[in-house]
Formats: structure tokens, C-alpha cells, sequence
């Protein structure tokens, strides 16, 4: 990432704070450098910084023997971030930053 307020983009994040904890039903995402980790898949990603404290990004996954792209919006307001699914008709999915 070329900006350095991305570093406000690593870390764990969840859609339920719970699942910061959990090993149940929910996990955490873990962002970091290029990378982009869900519970049964791992992405390389690249950002681009669109605004103050917004990037998108473009992922190259793999996970469960499938390979996938795809186009993320995100925005960071302290321990909030909103993920938007530009590929999934704009599909918005709100998360915490687990501590």
C-alpha cells in the first residue's frame, strides 16, 4: 500500500464484536499488507486510497480448491470500517475492529 494511513486498515475485524472471541459461527477478518484472510479463504490485495480514510481494493482469492477476484470499497472511522462489494451489486457489510 503506498499511503500510510492504510496502516488504519490492519488489523482483525468482525461483523459481530462476539466474534472477535469466538471460534463459533462467526469470524474475524484479518487485513494486512496485500493480504486479505477470511475463515476458509485467503486473498492478495491491492489498494488504491480513494479519500480521506477510503480505499479500494482489488483481491485475488483462493479458498476451498476455487480461485475468485473481486472489487472492495472500505472506509475506516475509528473502529469502524464499512466494506462495500462492488461486485455483489454494492453489497455493505459493517465491522469492528476486534481489540
Amino acid at each position: 500500500m503506498s499511503n500510510d494511513s492504510a496502516d488504519l486498515l490492519y488489523g482483525r475485524w468482525a461483523a459481530e464484536p462476539a466474534w472477535c472471541e469466538s471460534d463459533g459461527e462467526g469470524t474475524p477478518i484479518t487485513l494486512s499488507k496485500g493480504r486479505f484472510e477470511g475463515r476458509e479463504n485467503v486473498c492478495e490485495m491491492e489498494t488504491s486510497p480513494v479519500g480521506e480514510s477510503e480505499w479500494t481494493a482489488e483481491l485475488q482469492c483462493s479458498g476451498e480448491g476455487m480461485a475468485s477476484s473481486e472489487r472492495l470499497r472500505m472506509h475506516v472511522e475509528d473502529d469502524a470500517m464499512t466494506l462495500t462489494y462492488l461486485d455483489r451489486d454494492g453489497a455493505v457489510v459493517s465491522l469492528t475492529r476486534c481489540p
